[in-house]
């Protein structure tokens, strides 16, 4: 049996790293992670999901639910911060790791 492979556009992956390129590198104070979670992080993770329809970038099945809970549940700043670096880093290296993939000759691509 032979399974069809995963097809990502490298178009649309380049499009992605720019738009986790252009997220802010941390909060400036605690009150900055409401905007950062529920605004361009989450708009980022759905941008990404779009143009990749990839589940990985789902935000129900990312670092970035954990994230959404610490800000609702106002943790600490320094944990917030944590969680932020984390999902941007999760975000990067599904980014880079679909890079590879491509070539590799994993998943096909799309120019």
């Amino acid at each position: 049996m032979k399974f069809e492979k995963a097809c990502y556009s490298r178009k649309a992956l380049y499009e992605c790293c720019d738009k986790v390129k252009a997220l802010p590198r941390a909060a400036r104070v605690r009150a900055d992670h409401s905007a950062l979670c529920y605004g361009v992080l989450a708009q980022t993770f759905d941008f990404c999901l779009e143009k990749t329809s990839c589940c990985l970038f789902e935000r129900d099945f990312s670092p970035w639910e954990d994230y959404a809970k610490a800000v609702k549940n106002k943790f600490p700043k320094k944990e917030m911060d944590k969680l932020y670096a984390g999902c941007v880093r999760f975000l990067k290296n599904q980014l880079i790791e679909i890079h590879k993939m491509m070539e590799t000759g994993e998943v096909d691509s799309i120019d």
